[in-house]
């Protein structure tokens, strides 16, 4: 077995329509077609990371968050859809004076600056242990989300891909509490 880690782009469904990608592990943005199958391997929340010297404290407010600067994730369409998508259910959009592809260049961007990350926890509390970030409540309309193990049907019986998926699933069962 191999694999192959790439980033999520515009034509990753596509690709696994034709067989090119076996297993797509993403958040639950609403952009999975249904055609695939899918299963929650674990579910997290946004937090926000900011330089240690910002002003907010504890937990961001909508008002705040909307006033403040962000640092955007690329993700599907040049947009994190996830974020971008709660505050447009709120007919609001926040301010990204910058765009970057992942979530852990977002993060260390953040330091010394006035900008915000709004990231996964997980990966907020593996990357920011730098003394010079710290971690904040996003807005209460930041609210937690699916991960998701996404495949295409015709796999639903390999024995290959069905050992792979319990493999995953198992892995990330502690992720789960």
């Amino acid at each position: 077995m191999s694999f192959v880690i790439s980033p999520l782009n515009d034509t990753i469904f596509d690709a696994m329509e034709r067989g090119r990608i076996d297993l797509l592990l993403h958040a639950d943005d609403g952009n999975v077609p249904h055609k695939f199958a899918r299963s929650v391997i674990f579910e997290e929340e946004f937090v926000c990371v900011v330089a240690r010297k910002s002003t907010f404290s504890k937990r961001i407010s909508l008002k705040q968050y909307l006033r403040a600067q962000h640092i955007g994730v690329t993700i599907f369409g040049g947009t994190q859809t996830i974020p971008e998508n709660r505050l447009a259910a709120a007919g609001v959009k926040r301010r990204c004076p910058m765009w970057v592809s992942c979530f852990s260049n977002a993060i260390h961007a953040v330091e010394g600056t006035d900008l915000i990350a709004t990231v996964p926890r997980r990966i907020a509390e593996y990357e920011a242990r730098n003394p010079a970030l710290r971690l904040l409540l996003p807005p209460k309309i930041m609210t937690g989300f699916s991960y998701l193990m996404v495949w295409h049907p015709r796999m639903n019986t390999d024995a290959a891909h069905m050992w792979l998926r319990r493999a995953i699933e198992e892995a990330t069962r502690d992720m789960a509490n």
